[in-house]
């Protein structure tokens, strides 16, 4: 088993897979955060230290876009300029998040800012020594991950206290159907809105279920740092992890990708397991 998780994390192949995953739903949620960013109403991060209008003209829509898919190109292809490369990534990230949320839309993706600079920092801290580089580049990123949970259980127990799982159970339902009235209001699915009140209906004559099921979830949360100890907490969080995301979309339909897809392509490694096991079959 440990064989098979160093592998898919440490590999050649494994590593290349992680990459290809992260940099596509990379791409996909920048595209659309350049292309919906249209003005500048409340500036946050970046834009709040330098002016971002600028990000709103087509030309230099075009010109972030292109630094993109360049970027992208040398991190999937090229060995060379690494460093260069992923602090472009990283810039360009901040750059374009921090304009969309001054938008006035909190897409929570800067997660996927952090993920170049826990591969940058690996890079330059083992710049000399490719083994070392080989692990922490991605556990880096790993231990990143894991903090984010851990701050997000934080953030619940500051807020609500240990009665978070009890609170979340009384109130779920109304979570819950609000995720689906906003996707009705988006694209006008009655079907989705039919589907939303009958999972509403379904939380409030099950709120013990639920009140355990928040309870499990805040704990995997509380413990995520955990899944920076070796290979096998890493996967085994990373499966735990994309329960707790497949439960908050069924019941909330609520997907935080910038968290997700991160979360999904370091822990897990979807394009990974499809790999070597396909590789297996064949023998």
């Amino acid at each position: 088993m440990n064989d098979y998780l160093h592998q898919l994390y440490y590999s050649r192949i494994g590593w290349l897979c992680i990459k290809i995953f992260l940099s596509f739903f990379w791409l996909v949620l920048i595209l659309d955060m350049v292309s919906s960013t249209s003005h500048i109403s409340i500036p946050v991060g970046v834009c709040a230290i330098i002016p971002c209008d600028w990000l709103q003209n087509i030309f230099f829509k075009g010109v972030i876009i292109f630094s993109c898919l360049l970027a992208l190109y040398f991190y999937l292809f090229s060995k060379k300029y690494l460093i260069l490369t992923l602090s472009c990534l990283f810039l360009l990230s901040v750059l374009i998040i921090s304009a969309h949320e001054s938008s006035g839309v909190f897409n929570r993706a800067n997660l996927f800012s952090m993920v170049w600079l826990g591969q940058l920092l690996a890079t330059v801290v083992y710049r000399n020594n490719i083994e070392k580089m080989r692990i922490y580049r991605h556990q880096y990123v790993v231990q990143i991950v894991g903090a984010t949970y851990f701050l997000a259980a934080i953030s619940k127990l500051l807020d609500a206290g240990w009665d978070w799982p009890i609170q979340g159970a009384e109130y779920i339902s109304i979570n819950g159907l609000k995720g689906y009235y906003y996707h009705y209001f988006d694209n006008g699915n009655s079907r989705m809105l039919q589907f939303g009140t009958e999972i509403a209906y379904s939380l409030l004559h099950h709120k013990e279920l639920v009140y355990w099921s928040l309870l499990v979830a805040l704990f995997i949360e509380l413990t995520a740092p955990l899944a920076a100890i070796s290979v096998k907490t890493t996967f085994i969080y990373g499966v735990a992890f994309l329960l707790l995301h497949l439960g908050i979309y069924y019941t909330m339909n609520i997907l935080i990708g910038g968290t997700y897809f991160t979360m999904l392509a370091f822990l897990l490694n979807p394009l990974g397991i499809i790999f070597f096991c396909i590789k297996r079959l064949k023998k």
